[in-house]
């Protein structure tokens, strides 16, 4: 090894070192146990936390499908609807299973927009349209 190799390897050490010391006990437990790991990544390079969304298995939604279609039966407005919707703060994939519970059909590729678009014209939007129809034809 040369002595530039040997310092740029010292340097290394020494940045390595703090940065060692800087992690909390619990991170230095699982780098210690091998269920932590470092790992040197190019900069500019794209990094993965884990499974993509198009592998990893979608996490059951967490809310209660029936008490929301009661919610939504009882909004007589589009708007509402679609505050109410958003307003549970649901991820796109969380809100296609809630229309999968909901026997609402969407689009694989379904942008979140588009599925409480979705969700409204077809839990409340027909519901307005036809209670208007009904009292237009009395």
């Amino acid at each position: 090894m040369t002595d530039a190799a040997i310092d740029q390897t010292h340097a290394l050490l020494l940045h390595l070192a703090d940065f060692l010391r800087k992690l909390p006990s619990d991170q230095v437990g699982d780098l210690l146990s091998g269920e932590a790991k470092l790992a040197v990544i190019p900069k500019g390079a794209r990094v993965g936390t884990g499974p993509t969304s198009r592998t990893a298995k979608a996490a059951p939604v967490a809310v209660d499908a029936e008490q929301i279609a009661a919610d939504l039966a009882r909004i007589d407005d589009r708007a509402a609807a679609a505050r109410y919707i958003n307003d549970l703060k649901l991820t796109a994939v969380a809100l296609k299973q809630l229309c999968k519970q909901l026997d609402v059909p969407v689009p694989a590729k379904a942008t979140k927009p588009i599925i409480v678009d979705t969700i409204v014209n077809l839990l409340v939007g027909r519901r307005i349209d036809s209670d208007a129809l009904q009292r237009h034809a009395r």
